[in-house]
């Protein structure tokens, strides 16, 4: 599965995490838990930071107005939230680019494993002799 977490996408996550920082903001999550951004994208898993973005979007409708005519007495705290949520949006996605990055050198790493073998086996005993000779003067210099 290709991730697509653009040059954008990070931009947008260092500019939403400096404001966090600087405004000091602690995100309540489920069963009263504060975390702070450092919490967010250094040690949460990505289930624990989806279970967060479902208790924050569950507490967001909440706060929410249908009627467009109606004035939101919570319009600042829904914009937050809206704000944090994408957030901790740009920071799973983040983190499975990540995951995707360390697959693929991993994956690349086997194939290239896989095909220096089949390049070893390949040789005949005349190219061998000839790497060991090479190599043996190399040696004495």
């Amino acid at each position: 599965m290709k991730i697509n977490f653009t040059k954008e996408h990070l931009a947008n996550l260092k500019a939403n995490i400096a404001e966090l920082v600087l405004n000091g903001t602690i995100i309540n999550g489920p069963m009263g838990q504060s975390y702070d951004i450092f919490n967010i994208v250094n040690t949460l898993s990505i289930a624990s930071l989806r279970t967060i973005s479902a208790f924050l979007q569950k507490k967001k409708a909440s706060l929410s107005v249908d009627d467009e005519w109606v004035e939101n007495p919570h319009k600042a705290e829904v914009e937050e939230l809206t704000f944090i949520i994408d957030t901790i949006s740009l920071v799973i996605g983040y983190k499975l680019k990540n995951i995707e990055i360390e697959d693929n050198a991993r994956e690349k790493a086997r194939l290239e494993k896989q095909l220096n073998e089949l390049k070893e086996s390949q040789k005949t005993p005349a190219e061998l002799i000839a790497e060991l000779e090479a190599k043996i003067t190399a040696i004495d210099g």
